[in-house]
């Protein structure tokens, strides 16, 4: 089956999330539209084919709820159109699509009906009971049900409705149409009713009471309800043959509570929504499970930012157009396998920029992680984050970006074996155990009592913890224990020995964690908030706000403030065995010092303006440093550099064509983009931003063969995302660049 590219996917999806706006008037024109506002809800939508959608759902800060229109036009731009249903805010809960130019929505108690693309809508019917579905067999005929159990039929394309079946004690959730003249809805206290002749009449059936259908999918001759259970109710399928003759009870249950969207080919399309994770409207995990007779495999699962609330199958391909709050993803499927998976969830809409940030950087068997996020305001109010995690080869130096990576605290042993936080409701984390530097890691079950701002193994079996909120935790390889609190948050620990850890955070706070339990206060010369601490042989070393550096060669006991020349705040401090350092703060702020850090001197000229907030000394002439909006930089040979090389066997004839990932990323205000052939050939670059439009023609002509390394400059341009598209050898490769200012 032939599935849409990425390039194709990717960058309409961009469109329906970035290229709108839900203030005009009824008769709005199309437009390439600028972001201004998206805080919507999508509960329903239809595509027609890669290039046509309609969208629908609520505007949680409008005036009335939202009906997107979307084409491509000859130019290759997307246009967008946005049409308002009604006077007040209401959801949309259903939508048929009967062309690109008319639509049926219904939403509450009232349904509509649009033929000129949403320039004018017309109410068509009004219940008392709430309308849940429609279903349509042609472009007349088709039908609405409600929640106090009617059905209603149309034969004109929605536009006069009569009354048609009534099933009194259930309210119907879900419906199914199978062909020209059948279909079945089901709901509430075990209720299925099912027509074969377009809707005209019904017949019933009430196999269990007990059970409630709200999801429903038909494929290769069979249709299949669901009961996602409840408190003392296990999920089940119910199958009914298409045919309408045959009901079957549960020959199965599903392996927990999900919610269908789709079936193919036999394999089951669930998604389920997570609880919030920091400060998100919540998680959606979309999973594809097979029963192969003898039981449910899972043969792929996926995780995205955000609520799903809908999910829409793009005509003629493997994919789904995924719509919810603040979020829009495809989600492409080949034989089990994901082949395409875009998210998208960021503040462009709201006018704040992304700027990842680099909280940790860890050596890794054959490079580095650093493990960070953009922290942005949500929509809805507070504070939300993307995480990311880049992980670098120290030989080639070549950034490999891994959105949607949720870290806040890593602890690896030498081998690579360790544990991994990540966020989890509110201010609490979730553990999980790696082998592999955190490439692929287990969900150990394991939740903090708040947020992991530290950790480090005393040795292979244990590791201390602590947490923002001034937790002590240990974790001896089988469970993680809160040993005790301090009072106030703790920011940064660092090993003593094997039996004892040194930990610093906000009013000159310091303890002295023993893995026995015992917590011991040290006396500090400061009250200013201390942010990280490092710990040698014979010097231990914290920095803090304000430049306050402190320094103690009696395991804690005693400490002496060192002045430095400057007063920026600092957020990390290390030393190499040779008594040489570095400390790393505001404004890219760089002390360095030669003798175990008593003497601190600051680098002349600045690395960059953006704030450095950790460092990694693997040995004198392997050290790096990274901070905010993407800054990252390595000391090979005495001098720090932006990671800048892509290339790590130069010369070499590549044995592909391929299309790298642009260096570094994100970037403020140029990039490199490369790509290697492995044959000569026609070479056409070219960018484009999200509204579809070419913002650069970086090459268009004969190449030969090898690694070709072109620049853009995005200063004349604004911050965002941005698609790189390369079309060579009857080929199209696709990366996604982001701009940072």
């Amino acid at each position: 089956m032939k599935i849409i590219s990425a390039k194709t996917a990717l960058i309409l999806v961009l469109m329906l999330v970035f290229s709108h706006s839900f203030y005009g008037n009824a008769n709005a024109q199309w437009d390439s539209l600028t972001p201004k506002m998206w805080n919507v809800g999508y509960s329903a939508g239809q595509a027609f084919d890669s290039e046509t959608f309609v969208v629908g759902g609520r505007v949680v800060a409008g005036t009335s709820s939202a009906v997107i229109w979307g084409y491509r036009d000859e130019d290759n731009i997307f246009r967008m159109k946005d049409t308002h249903v009604g006077e007040e805010p209401f959801t949309i809960r259903d939508l048929h699509a009967f062309s690109p130019e008319s639509a049926l929505v219904i939403a509450n108690n009232k349904a509509y009906i649009s033929t000129d693309r949403g320039s004018t809508w017309l109410e068509t019917l009004s219940l008392d009971d709430g309308l849940v579905n429609t279903g349509f067999f042609d472009d007349e005929t088709g039908f609405i049900t409600t929640n106090g159990g009617s059905v209603w039929r149309s034969t004109d394309a929605g536009e006069t409705w009569n009354e048609t079946f009534v099933q009194s004690g259930t309210s119907w959730r879900t419906a199914v149409t199978i062909s020209d003249s059948h279909a079945v809805v089901a709901g509430s206290n075990g209720w299925i009713a099912y027509t074969s002749d377009a809707g005209e009449t019904w017949s019933t059936e009430q196999p269990d009471s007990e059970v409630s259908f709200r999801y429903s999918g038909y494929d290769d001759g069979m249709v299949y309800l669901i009961d996602p259970g409840g408190i003392g109710r296990n999920s089940a399928i119910y199958t009914l043959a298409d045919d309408l003759s045959e009901l079957s009870l549960p020959p199965f249950e599903p392996p927990r509570f999900l919610e269908l969207y789709d079936i193919r080919d036999g394999e089951f399309i669930f998604f389920t929504i997570a609880m919030p994770v920091d400060g998100r409207e919540g998680l959606t995990i979309v999973y594809r499970y097979a029963d192969l007779g003898n039981g449910w495999e899972l043969t792929a699962t996926l995780e995205f930012a955000g609520e799903t609330y809908a999910v829409t199958r793009i005509p003629d391909t493997n994919s789904y157009l995924r719509l919810g709050f603040l979020s829009f993803g495809v989600v492409g499927f080949e034989n089990g396998v994901v082949t395409e998976a875009y998210d998208f969830y960021s503040a462009e809409g709201s006018g704040n920029s992304l700027s990842p940030d680099t909280r940790q950087l860890v050596k890794t068997e054959d490079g580095i992680a650093a493990f960070g996020y953009s922290i942005f305001e949500c929509y809805y109010g507070g504070e939300c984050r993307d995480y990311y995690t880049f992980r670098i080869s120290e030989d080639s130096r070549v950034w490999e970006y891994y959105p949607d990576s949720a870290v806040d605290y890593a602890a690896f042993r030498e081998s690579g074996s360790g544990l991994v936080f990540r966020p989890y409701i509110g201010s609490v984390n979730r553990v999980f155990s790696t082998t592999d530097f955190g490439v692929t890691s287990e969900d150990l079950d394991i939740q903090t009592p708040e947020k992991v701002a530290g950790a480090v193994w005393l040795d292979d079996t244990f590791l201390v913890a602590v947490g923002k909120d001034g937790a002590v935790m240990f974790y001896d390889g089988t469970d993680l224990i809160t040993a005790g609190n301090v009072e106030g948050s703790l920011s940064g620990i660092a090993k003593l020995n094997e039996n004892t850890a040194i930990a610093v955070g906000e009013s000159g706070r310091a303890v002295r964690i023993n893995r026995s339990g015992e917590i011991t206060s040290l006396d500090i010369p400061t009250d200013a908030d201390l942010n990280a601490v490092y710990a040698g042989v014979e010097v231990i070393l914290a920095a803090g706000i304000n430049s306050t550096i402190l320094r103690s060669t009696d395991a804690g006991e005693s400490w002496v403030e060192i002045l430095s020349s400057t007063e920026a705040d600092l957020f990390d401090i290390a030393l190499h065995q040779s008594g040489e350092g570095l400390a790393v703060g505001a404004s890219g702020t760089l002390l360095t010092t030669t003798d175990a850090g008593m003497v601190w001197e600051e680098r002349s000229s600045s690395l960059t303006e953006s704030t450095l907030r950790s460092i990694l000394i693997i040995d004198k002439d392997n050290i790096w440093i990274a901070g905010d909006d993407g800054s990252l930089f390595f000391n090979g040979s005495g001098e720090f550099t932006s990671i800048t090389d892509p290339n790590p066997n130069p010369g070499e004839t590549p044995s592909v064509i391929s299309l790298k990932q642009n260096y570094p990323n994100p970037f403020n205000p140029t990039t490199n983009v490369v790509y290697e052939l492995s044959e000569p050939a026609d070479v056409r670059l070219e960018v484009f931003n999200v509204l579809g439009q070419r913002v650069a023609l970086l090459h268009d002509g004969a190449q030969s063969v090898g690694t070709h390394t072109v620049q853009f400059d995005g200063s004349r341009l604004t911050s965002g995302v941005y698609i790189v598209r390369m079309t060579t050898a009857g080929q199209t490769f696709t990366n996604k660049m982001l701009l940072v200012k």
